[in-house]
């Protein structure tokens, strides 16, 4: 793919430097990082000392070039990598088969050596106009927001404006003081502790579809309590941090975010599609809308109103994150400062390695070291897959909720390693599928009980290197068939675990030659015996200023909110119940020292015991309507 350089207009000496970098066809990363580090080494010399440095610079950039023959030659090249990719169009097609002008779709790139290679659309971006998705489509792309919200504070670090090691409440001292020093570090890497913004939001009666900005967000955040662990002692994936980033970001800088995002990533990468979504009014030329299937299969619009920005709410299409994915695979060679932040994992107080680093998580894919993220908002969908090694992307979009864009991203993957990179060599089937970085924490996820709506459970327990499971009066040995797939040829029966995209044990899919269940992972006590008067009642939430009633209706226990729809409590022994409400995961009653329940705490994801304390102690209930 031709690249063209940006026309830079802060003064003739700096201009004729970058043009002599161009007319020495020096590639677009290496130009780029010229560009975006110029301020970094020139800020302390005088007018005539940088004409002097932009002169040698210069003579030493083109020499250096002219002597790489390699380089001189890949731009004349790059005209015919596209076509290479192209060779494999049907095997990818084959992969979007399902993706018609009738339903939602989705959109890849594939980025090799700097040059995106291939690159396509499928389905519809609006299914009220019919308009197809092409390359040009632009989705919200979520978290993987959460690489450029990392990289801008990196740069302001790098110009010595903030330290990683800040006391984030030196920035921002709305923030409540917890007794302990949460450190701005803390927030890249998802140790501070903070509840998540998102899950709090749910559980105080936000509907996620509902309009959502940076400053109610801020409110909320000023109100938390305490924190879910003391900073560092864990690592627990949390939104928060990251629009904590952003307010961090806009206060040193001077800038809006979205500005600053644009001027020092977006307009020198020429990524001229891409921006932050900070005013959910903005009307988006070529904007992808977002859909999910009812519960009669049929698309309705998955509606996103968010006015928020860190965490989420980049906008871009496939080509653009393309290129930004390569920008990282070789910032390596120009920037050793960004290359050990962007490759480097993260550490937990006790020095155990998190698997995440600057918005991406550390994993392995074809015995290659590779990083990764999603995104999920709506009905959006998305997935960056990087090998710096073999200077390698993968970046799939898609506009539907069912939508698996990491599947996706492994199997186009599968297709161009096997016959680009390695055209000699037969994937390892046992290697498809990545993960994160062996830290022996795999097969201990998938231990526990599983819930079928049917309301029976399923057992697994390890058995050795394979997996014991139990289920009614049956137990079946089953081998492991690749990650987080186990079965038993004998009998046909296979059991595939299911992975939130923060790669979290969510459930299973048990399948044999006569059925396909589905159960969630949850933590099931046997003998469960109930007074069950006393857990009916109303709970408020001092921290989210919200009350739920709890009321024994139809032999079950229901939960009622005034924003949400009523939802079933199921009791897995006296104390811990679990919602049937994906905010409201386990709930835990509280009980003084008469064994009174006084309360219960919510925990789910990124929120860790969230309290509400039961009003009216003798049961007297104050209805809630629905």
């Amino acid at each position: 793919m031709a690249f063209r350089f940006l026309n830079i207009k802060s003064g003739a000496a700096k201009n004729d430097i970058f043009q002599c970098m161009e007319a020495s066809k020096l590639k677009k990363q290496e130009y780029i990082s010229y560009q975006m580090n110029f301020e970094i080494i020139t800020q302390d010399l005088n007018k005539s000392s940088r004409i002097r440095f932009f002169l040698v610079l210069a003579l030493v950039t083109v020499g250096t070039h002219i002597l790489n023959s390699q380089r001189l030659q890949r731009s004349e090249e790059s005209k015919g990598t596209r076509n290479v990719g192209q060779q494999y169009e049907k095997r990818v097609d084959s992969l979007f088969a399902n993706l018609t002008t009738d339903t939602p779709g989705a959109a890849l790139s594939v980025t090799i050596k700097g040059d995106i290679i291939f690159s396509k659309g499928y389905g519809s971006a609006n299914l009220e106009y019919g308009i197809p998705i092409d390359v040009n489509s632009i989705f919200h792309v979520a978290s993987i927001s959460k690489q450029v919200t990392a990289y801008l504070i990196l740069l302001l670090n790098q110009q010595g404006k903030l330290a990683l090691e800040d006391d984030i409440r030196d920035y921002l001292p709305e923030v409540p003081d917890f007794g302990a020093t949460i450190t701005i570090k803390h927030l890249m890497d998802h140790t501070s502790g903070l509840r998540d913004q998102w899950i709090l939001l749910s559980i105080a009666g936000w509907r996620l579809d509902d309009v959502i900005t940076q400053n109610q967000i801020m409110r909320m955040i000023g109100r938390q309590k305490e924190l879910n662990f003391s900073p560092g002692d864990d690592f627990m994936y949390c939104n928060t941090g990251y629009t904590l980033l952003a307010e961090i970001i806009e206060r040193v800088s001077g800038k809006s975010f979205s500005d600053f995002a644009r001027d020092k990533v977006f307009e020198p990468l020429q990524m001229h599609n891409t921006f932050f979504y900070s005013d959910h009014e903005t009307i988006v030329k070529n904007r992808v809308y977002s859909y999910y299937h009812d519960s009669n299969s049929e698309f309705k619009k998955s509606n996103l109103n968010y006015a928020s920005v860190g965490a989420t709410s980049m906008f871009s299409n496939v080509e653009d994150i393309g290129v930004w994915a390569s920008y990282l695979n070789t910032i390596s060679k120009e920037d050793s400062f960004m290359n050990q932040q962007f490759t480097k994992s993260g550490k937990l107080n006790s020095g155990k390695a998190t698997n995440y680093s600057s918005g991406q998580f550390i994993g392995t894919y074809q015995k290659y070291r590779s990083f990764w993220h999603g995104g999920a908002d709506a009905g959006y969908r998305a997935h960056v897959l990087r090998i710096p090694k073999l200077d390698f992307s993968v970046v799939v979009l898609g506009n539907f909720e069912e939508f698996d864009p990491r599947s996706m991203a492994k199997s186009i993957a599968d297709i161009f390693l096997e016959d680009i990179i390695n055209p000699n060599k037969k994937a390892d089937e046992s290697t498809h599928r990545y993960s994160l970085e062996d830290n022996g924490e795999e097969t201990k996820d998938l231990i526990g009980r599983y819930l079928f709506d049917s309301g029976d459970t399923i057992k697994v327990v390890a058995d050795q290197n394979d997996l014991l499971v139990k289920h009614l009066d049956k137990e079946l040995h089953l081998k492991k068939i690749a990650i987080d797939v186990y079965g038993d040829s004998t009998n046909g029966t296979e059991i595939v675990f299911k992975r939130d995209f923060f790669y979290r044990v969510i459930g299973l899919e048990y399948k044999n030659k006569v059925q396909k269940r589905i159960a969630s992972k949850v933590l099931l006590k046997d003998g469960v015996k109930l007074n069950r008067p006393e857990y009916e009642g109303n709970y408020y939430s001092e921290e989210l200023g919200t009350m739920y009633q709890i009321r024994w209706i139809g032999h079950k226990f229901m939960v009622f909110h005034q924003r949400h729809e009523p939802f079933e409590l199921r009791p897995m022994d006296s104390n811990n119940f679990i919602g049937n409400e994906w905010f409201f995961d386990s709930v835990e009653f509280i009980r003084d020292d008469k064994e009174d329940i006084t309360g219960f705490e919510v925990t789910f994801g990124g929120v860790r015991a969230l309290q509400f304390l039961k009003l009216n102690g003798e049961g007297q209930i104050i209805q809630i309507e629905n």
